[in-house]
């Protein structure tokens, strides 16, 4: 179930594009999730927080590395844009 708030470093039309994201950031060490939004697309997220706060430290924190996605930002569950289980 999809709920709290997540780091979006990327969203695919194409799931083998969400899924070779996934498999990049595992090596990094994070714990990924997709999400599938209801307009088709897949969102990656580096996982859940229970946080706003949580979820902008771990956003700064990507940014501020040089292999950071060009557009990262903080979705919330509340938004209710992703599929239901």
């Amino acid at each position: 179930e999809i709920g709290g708030y997540h780091v979006i470093i990327g969203s695919f039309k194409e799931y083998r594009n969400a899924e070779q994201l996934v498999e990049f950031v595992k090596k990094q060490g994070y714990s990924p999730v997709q999400i599938p939004l209801k307009n088709g697309y897949m969102m990656v997220s580096l996982g859940q927080m229970e946080t706003f706060k949580e979820a902008v430290l771990l956003m700064k924190k990507i940014e501020s590395n040089e292999e950071s996605p060009y557009d990262v930002w903080v979705y919330s569950a509340r938004q209710k844009l992703h599929k239901e289980n």
